[in-house]
């Protein structure tokens, strides 16, 4: 998808967005979301790779592993998996 993208349905495959990718509470994925920012309410089983945020809001549910350059977990969220925080390009760039 070119830009954004709100699920709030059901989708088996991968997901892969130019920007945010948003699952609503009533939203489920089957599969791995590709995309800048991720917010999540609802429900998914695959591995999220963003090269920004990645959310957890209350009722969220990850069943695979993230990777991302900040995370914020809400208290009741559920995360079944590993997390790789990332460098932002700016602080590697610091650094060298």
């Amino acid at each position: 998808v070119q830009s954004s993208l709100r699920v709030d349905g059901k989708v088996n495959g991968n997901i892969t967005a130019t920007d945010t990718v948003q699952i609503g509470r009533e939203g489920e994925v089957e599969g791995h979301i590709h995309a800048r920012h991720a917010f999540l309410a609802g429900r998914v089983s695959g591995n999220i790779l963003t090269q920004g945020k990645v959310v957890l809001e209350t009722r969220a549910v990850v069943l695979g592993d993230i990777r991302a350059t900040r995370l914020v977990v809400e208290e009741g969220a559920v995360f079944n998996g590993k997390c790789v925080m990332k460098e932002e390009e700016r602080d590697s760039e610091e650094t060298s």
